[in-house]
């Protein structure tokens, strides 16, 4: 019953099949007047219905007594899991092909993301088989605003994103106030990390969920792992958690005001000397580093190929570097936040004296030749404090910078002019016979030799990348970094041609131009968005990029930071299909499941095996009792339904032998019986339906 006397008219808002129904109003006894008495159906806002596509977000305005509905195809069992949020929502409904209401589980709230506007949000969540299905929103009463302005908003989402498990994208947060992202991960370890950051502080949540049963229907994710917050008090726009590891599905959920951008970071954190195999062809490899590397030292690195000998392992010279170059005309100059020891590796064209310029933060630091293995009887120098010279031998050389109180450093690290050469050397020679054994002193044998990798220029170094690089089958790689301060690390190890369909964080000094192939699976387009908002400037195929539509294939892109800081650019492609709208074509719809009809009193006979089911149908012609019955000797059950009712009456094993056997009063219309056999019986089985004449017994007298 709906409504008060005297206080609320009465109103329900149901699904009904067809029929005939009664409507019973009640009035205050002591009052009389007119009735006024509607029955209304729902108009349907989509004509013709369009098939809903996964992840896209749907926007529709949906008033009082109307409905939007849209088709989707399933093609193995699975789980599917729908948002939607509204003004005037009420109700979410799948059907099978149209006709059948689907089981479901429904959560619903009223949320209020913007103030003074709350909206009903909805969360549907299913296990269905195979098949063609209709999603239907219903609307309902449109509840109250603060200002009224006549706008019914509605949104609409499929299905829940994948990420990598080592990531890096900016995204928007939902109409909904939360995004959700899925993980799945087939390594032992498995994504331990997750990093959210924003341009200034506002109030956000990241929250990373246990969901280790992805096929089964729940309406809420299994198990909280870990939950971190920012808020307008924060002490930077940023947050973290930490998990442990071997979880190997994830749902990351980020909470925020809708409309906001934020980036997010996930990896399972790395340590370092990183080794890995080859697996043969190129590949691009790169370093996803948490935070912001704003006041951050550069990184530096080195990929180096491994010989494996008689049970020793022994380091060749790089095969990639990520370092950078010092010269008189090129001096290296940081701001950085200096909170804990800070390691990085000079290129050294030639040998010199180099000036360490330091102020604001107190430090120490100590340069020495880079070893991957430190030779026998080798001293490393210790630490002075900071502006003062230092003598560097060419080639790859350590800076290592100590904090005698946490702070910002401003270092600027430069080359001296020498006019003294003789003098020079004699104090190189001296300071070598400190340092490192005599073998060492006519030919300096760490990392680089006399043939020198080429070294990048003095630009900010955001991470290590190498954008393609030969991995032969089966070789062992080892990836070294120095050292950054409290940050955590993850490697993205990628093949050639790469898959922009998963999102590619790319690093770009201001200036700087890459280039890489990727291949489309199918006719696609390019977005391109970035950390800090800088202008890029992009080729596909040498040709300007301006948004154009991509054929399937093989294609190169090259990409150019044309601002004046480093910054990172996020690249993913997305199917052109998904500007296009598909509708069920009418041969399909007129070909939906033909459903197998049982007749009165003529048994119908099936071949079933082990837990295997059946549906059929029957229809009603008149009101009446009706008997239901298997036959044969295998153990069965059943449960009879109608389009709305899925489950009306059900039985098992109670009939002769193990049969089921029921028998219910229906009214007229169409109705589905489901029957099966149960535990290890299979084989041949009847199914026979009789109506139960009612026998004119004559007036009964008391």
């Amino acid at each position: 019953m709906s409504g008060e006397i005297n206080k609320k008219d009465g109103r329900i808002d149901t699904l009904l099949d067809n029929g005939t129904y009664k409507i019973i109003t009640y009035s205050d006894p002591a009052s009389t007047g007119d009735l006024i008495l509607s029955v209304n159906d729902f108009k349907e806002l989509n004509q013709p219905i369009p098939i809903i596509k996964k992840y896209k977000l749907y926007e529709k305005e949906l008033n009082d007594y109307e409905k939007i509905s849209y088709w989707f195809k399933i093609d193995t069992k699975t789980t599917v899991y729908f948002d939607a949020i509204g003004r005037s929502l009420k109700d979410l409904r799948i059907w099978f092909e149209g006709n059948w209401l689907i089981d479901h589980d429904l959560y619903s709230e009223t949320i209020e993301n913007s103030s003074g506007k709350p909206m009903i949000y909805c969360r549907l969540v299913a296990v269905l088989n195979p098949g063609y299905y209709l999603l239907t929103a219903y609307s309902g009463e449109p509840l109250k605003w603060a200002n009224e302005d006549n706008k019914y908003p509605f949104y609409i989402r499929y299905g829940i994103p994948k990420i990598n498990e080592t990531d890096m994208f900016k995204d928007t947060v939902s109409p909904f106030g939360f995004n959700h992202y899925l993980i799945t991960s087939n390594s032992v370890v498995g994504t331990n990390y997750f990093h959210l950051m924003l341009n200034e502080r506002k109030e956000f949540e990241l929250k990373i969920s246990q969901c280790d049963n992805p096929g089964r229907s729940s309406l809420n994710f299994e198990v909280l792992l870990g939950n971190n917050k920012i808020t307008n008090k924060s002490k930077d726009p940023e947050c973290e958690i930490n998990i442990n590891s071997g979880y190997h599905n994830i749902i990351v959920t980020v909470i925020g005001p809708p409309g906001e951008n934020f980036v997010l970071q996930n990896f399972s954190k790395s340590h370092f000397p990183y080794k890995f195999f080859g697996a043969g062809g190129k590949y691009w490899i790169s370093t996803i580093h948490s935070g912001y590397f704003e006041d951050n030292i550069d990184i530096s690195g080195f990929l180096v190929r491994i010989n494996i000998r008689q049970s020793q392992i022994e380091y060749s010279k790089p095969i990639a570097t990520n370092v950078l170059t010092l010269d008189k005309d090129k001096p290296w100059s940081r701001h950085i936040n200096l909170l804990d020891d800070n390691k990085i590796v000079f290129n050294i064209p030639e040998d010199g004296e180099y000036q360490v310029t330091t102020s604001g933060a107190k430090a120490l630091c100590k340069f020495e030749p880079y070893f991957i293995n430190l030779p026998a009887g080798y001293r490393t120098p210790d630490f002075v404090p900071a502006n003062q010279s230092f003598l560097l031998l060419k080639g790859y050389n350590l800076l290592s910078i100590k904090p005698m109180k946490k702070g910002i450093l401003d270092i600027t690290v430069s080359k001296v002019e020498q006019k003294d050469i003789q003098s020079f050397k004699n104090r190189i020679t001296g300071f070598l016979g400190d340092l490192v054994p005599d073998i060492l002193k006519s030919k300096p044998q760490f990392i680089s030799s006399d043939e020198m990798t080429e070294s990048s220029n003095n630009n900010f170094k955001g991470n290590f990348q190498i954008p393609g690089i030969e991995l032969y089958y089966n070789d062992q790689f080892t990836l070294f970094l120095h050292d950054q301060a409290s940050r955590n690390i993850g490697v993205i190890i990628r093949p050639h041609a790469l898959n922009l369909a998963e999102s590619l964080p790319v690093v770009l000094a201001s200036g700087e131009i890459i280039s890489f192939p990727f291949y489309l699976n199918e006719n696609s387009k390019l977005n391109i968005k970035s950390l800090k908002e800088s202008e890029v400037i992009c080729n596909i195929d040498n040709k300007l990029f301006e948004n154009q539509e991509l054929n399937t294939g093989h294609h190169i892109i090259e990409l150019k930071n044309n601002s004046k800081k480093t910054d990172v650019f996020f690249v993913k492609s997305y199917p052109v299909e998904n500007d296009i709208t598909f509708y069920l074509p009418d041969n399909i719809v007129t070909n939906f499941s033909q459903f197998q009809t049982i007749e009165d009193k003529a048994p119908a006979f099936f071949d079933l095996g082990y837990n295997d089911k059946k549906t059929i149908l029957f229809n009603v012609s008149a009101p009446g009792l009706y008997k239901f019955e298997s036959l044969g000797r295998l153990k069965t059950n059943c449960f009879i339904r109608t389009r709305i009712v899925t489950n009306l009456f059900s039985a098992s094993e109670n009939g002769i032998g193990n049969n089921f056997l029921l028998n219910q009063y229906l009214k007229d219309g169409e109705y589905q019986i489901t029957f099966g056999t149960l535990e290890k019986s299979s084989g041949h089985m009847g199914i026979k339906l009789t109506k139960t004449e009612i026998i004119n017994g004559g007036r009964l007298k008391q």
